[in-house]
């Protein structure tokens, strides 16, 4: 019995789809699989500092007996100088003001817990992405609302209800919230806070007026109603500045984040992380400033009233804006060197790292000595020089875990790229450069349409998680569809009659595609692992990682029945074209030999 010859390269090529299909189902459900825990893993993150205890450090010496602090929601830098404020400019003027820079996410809840703790939004542990159950999520790290509690100082609070689920209800001595966001709701939370101004007995007083951010939401920050809003705001700061006795307190003025013109917020765009920062009152030094941080607020706060810093602030005071004689400047700097060694101490525990070097503690030591024998100057350049090594080694132990952790991953992937270039270098065929191109198109689609309308990597892009993949599904179809009718426009051109070769080359195309569309994924994974674990990234590489991952899910699950339907219409075209010659023929019996 002999072998047909041609069974083999049959089952070689069955086989191909076989395995085509095989890869294509792996990634579509690795893909989704992907994305889903790259997003969850948005949701749950978590500082590794909640694993930590800080132990909280000692009072400074007061400056002023009342702080107010007034926030306005949704003001960045560049809308102050777009909209009609002349209070805020007088103050601005006035006063000693400052650019403060925040930190992506620039949503509410991270923005307000950086404001009360001093601590960037990557460990103060409230949500990266704002979602319905966001505002369950309490402070879970010391804040100035307990460091003036700790002191024996009253505070009141007046502000958007959702300042409730971040200050627990005993923190602050009296509160008001409110659960609108309209211009009466602002009306009363102005009235509220204008009250407990007028009551001496509250050192710290925090207003929250969040109009301005409902309505740029909204509307846009070019709208009439957001310069309506804006205009409203500052009569209710005219009527702070009257009330507020400034040479006896300090009023503060700044804003959680701002927004971009269409009225979205979370990413790390210049008008969302640049914000307006204003102090005024007793022992302030009226002048502009270099930019300020916005985590140096609560530790301001602190050093104003006499109280303790935040025990994981890492932010600091800003004494240059602070009339002081040296004494008290070097014992501020004091309190926040063994501030600094007490945080990095912790944070290299919690990352599992030994602990702060022996060294530094040394030197903290050697600074409070050289306070207590007299030499003040020199104690306080061994207090800013301590700051900065706690600090310094915080960042170099981060950055050192983090370079461990990428080389095992980049030693997978190149094994992983290397095992796939010798896959497709055995796929080789007359149909691979066409493959190559449609996949090429289907990836240059996909992003052309996601930046042709508007969309960046930032996470401002993410406004709406569930509209964000929405549209994302829909580019990565469209794209897919491109790709898929070079494809068929090749085949067609190439006469191509066979069944099997429309659908190895539709295969060959599906494969190609999700290849170069899984690479931006592919570097994400190195630079910072499947989810986000114990740090936050990078966020406009992981909104890239996670716009790949639903892409390469969509392609490979579209690219199965994809070569099927490319196969059909291929075969349908043959066979018109087939019957066409036959009609021909007929009519022409040498027609066979002319074409030869």
């Amino acid at each position: 019995m002999t072998a047909n010859p041609r069974a083999e390269p049959t089952i070689r090529k069955h086989g191909h789809i076989l395995l085509s299909l095989l890869l294509l189902a792996t990634a579509a459900v690795g893909a989704f699989r992907g994305a889903d825990a790259l997003q969850y893993s948005f949701f749950t993150y978590q500082s590794p500092l909640s694993i930590v205890e800080i132990q909280p450090g000692e009072s400074m010496p007061p400056q002023t007996q009342r702080v107010v602090v007034v926030v306005i929601g949704g003001l960045g830098l560049t809308a102050v100088s777009e909209v009609d404020m002349p209070n805020l400019e007088a103050l601005l003027e006035a006063g000693a003001s400052a650019p403060m820079i925040s930190h992506a996410p620039t949503y509410p809840l991270p923005a307000w817990t950086t404001l009360l703790t001093g601590v960037w939004p990557d460990l103060n542990n409230a949500p990266i992405l704002e979602t319905k159950a966001s505002g369950l999520r309490p402070i879970t790290f010391d804040h100035i609302f307990a460091a003036a509690s700790d002191t024996g100082l009253r505070t009141a609070i007046a502000g958007f209800e959702g300042w409730a689920s971040l200050v627990p209800a005993d923190a602050a001595d009296a509160s008001f919230y409110t659960s609108g966001e309209d211009a009466v709701a602002d009306g009363q939370v102005a009235q509220a806070g204008l009250e407990f101004i007028a009551d001496s007995q509250y050192n710290l007083v925090l207003i929250y007026l969040t109009h301005m951010d409902a309505v740029g939401r909204s509307e846009g920050i070019d709208s009439n109603a957001y310069a309506s809003a804006a205009r409203q705001v500052d009569n209710y700061l005219q009527q702070i500045i009257r009330l507020v006795d400034i040479p006896n307190s300090v009023l503060i003025v700044t804003s959680d984040h701002g927004l971009l013109e269409d009225g979205r917020w979370g990413g790390s765009e210049t008008d969302l992380t640049q914000l307006p920062f204003v102090m005024i009152g007793q022992q302030v030094v009226p002048g502009v400033y270099s930019p300020v941080r916005q985590v140096d607020l609560a530790p301001t706060i602190s050093a104003l009233l006499g109280m303790r810093l935040p025990a994981a602030t890492q932010g600091r005071p800003l004494y240059e804006m602070v009339q002081l004689d040296q004494s008290i400047l070097t014992r501020g700097q004091l309190e926040l060197a063994a501030q600094k060694v007490a945080l990095s101490n912790a944070y290299l525990m919690a990352i599992g790292r030994d602990g702060l070097e022996q060294a530094i503690r040394q030197d903290l030591d050697s600074a409070r000595q050289t306070f207590l024998n007299g030499n003040q100057a020199g104690a306080l350049e061994l207090a800013r020089l301590v700051s900065e090594e706690a600090s310094a080694e915080m960042a170099s132990a981060k950055a050192a875990r983090i370079a461990g952790e990428r080389w095992p991953r980049l030693v997978g992937l190149l094994i992983g790229l290397l095992f796939a270039s010798l896959f497709f270098l055995g796929r080789r065929g007359n149909s691979s450069l066409m493959s190559i191109t449609g996949a090429g198109v289907t990836v240059a689609m996909y992003y052309a349409l996601y930046r042709l309308e508007g969309y960046t990597f930032s996470l401002s892009a993410v406004d709406a998680p569930d509209a964000f993949v929405t549209v994302l599904v829909r580019y990565a179809i469209i794209g897919l569809a491109s790709g898929g009718m070079l494809i068929l426009v090749g085949l067609l051109y190439r006469d191509e009659r066979r069944w099997s070769a429309a659908i190895t080359a539709g295969y060959d195309y599906g494969l190609f595609a999700i290849f170069l569309s899984l690479l931006p994924a592919m570097v994400g994974y190195w630079q910072h692992g499947a989810t986000i674990s114990w740090y936050l990234p990078e966020l406009r590489l992981t909104v890239l990682h996670f716009a790949a991952l639903v892409q390469v899910g969509v392609v490979a699950l579209l690219a199965i029945p994809l070569p099927w339907f490319i196969a059909a219409v291929v075969w349908g075209v043959g066979r018109w074209r087939t019957a066409s010659e036959i009609r021909d023929q007929t009519w022409d019996p040498i027609a066979r030999l002319r074409r030869r």
